[in-house]
């Protein structure tokens, strides 16, 4: 799941969005650890829908909606979406592929990679630039100074793991963990979704992730032509 969506890192990025003005360029960023592509069963098998696009799609999907909205995400249209993909050892799945979109009178760049080193995500608007790492959001720049508040603050009620746990204070993959704390909380209220990840922006996600995978020659939902006319 895209737990990115319910850490405060993005409520911090859309407070500093008005901040730089209209957006000119956007660069997104996601890698998995070479290590654990290697050893993964799944994503390494096409008959099994693997891929690291769809390991890293979301992240770079959801921020696409926080940055432009989901309504100009969910208007995308096939020719706005250009893909660069290349297989990876297997040849059956993709282990790098990159996504250029034009959207809002933008270029967002989005890659997905397979990569120790990791990229800083940026938003450059007319007047200054947003950075932040995906998907853990640990730090937000706005024009170069750090904003405050963006780690992981722990769910409410929950302590701190002592010194000398594995991972302490917040756990291994804390944002998992603020995560699980949200979905927990909606459930408790009744709620048929988390507001953090309305139905709206879920949607969005899915169209404009659904736009890349039809034009990485690895993925089983490849379209080798152009879409039908009156195909959506």
């Amino acid at each position: 799941g895209t737990f990115s969506a319910c850490l405060p890192g993005f409520d911090a990025i859309r407070q500093a969005l008005p901040k730089i003005g209209k957006v000119t360029r956007v660069e997104l960023h996601k890698k998995i650890r070479k290590k654990i592509l290697s050893a993964s069963p799944i994503i390494n098998r096409k008959d099994l829908g693997g891929g690291l696009f769809d390991g890293c799609g979301s992240y770079t999907t959801h921020a696409l909606c926080v940055i432009f909205g989901a309504r100009a995400v969910a208007a995308l249209r096939p020719e706005d979406v250009q893909v660069t993909s290349t297989a990876g050892p297997n040849g059956e799945v993709d282990w790098d592929t990159t996504a250029t979109v034009q959207l809002g009178g933008a270029t967002a760049v989005l890659t997905h990679r397979a990569a120790d080193d990791a990229r800083r995500s940026v938003v450059r608007g007319e007047r200054g630039a947003i950075e932040f790492d995906l998907p853990r959001l640990l730090s937000v720049t706005l024009r170069g100074a750090a904003v405050d508040g963006v780690g992981y603050t722990g769910a409410p009620q929950a302590t701190d793991l002592p010194d000398g746990e594995p991972g302490a204070p917040h756990g291994l993959h804390a944002g998992l963990g603020m995560q699980a704390d949200a979905v927990q909380r909606a459930l408790r209220a009744g709620k048929a979704h988390a507001g953090w990840l309305p139905p709206d922006v879920m949607r969005a996600m899915a169209h404009a992730m659904d736009l890349i995978r039809s034009q990485i020659p690895t993925h089983v939902h490849y379209a080798s032509g152009p879409p039908a006319v009156g195909v959506q």
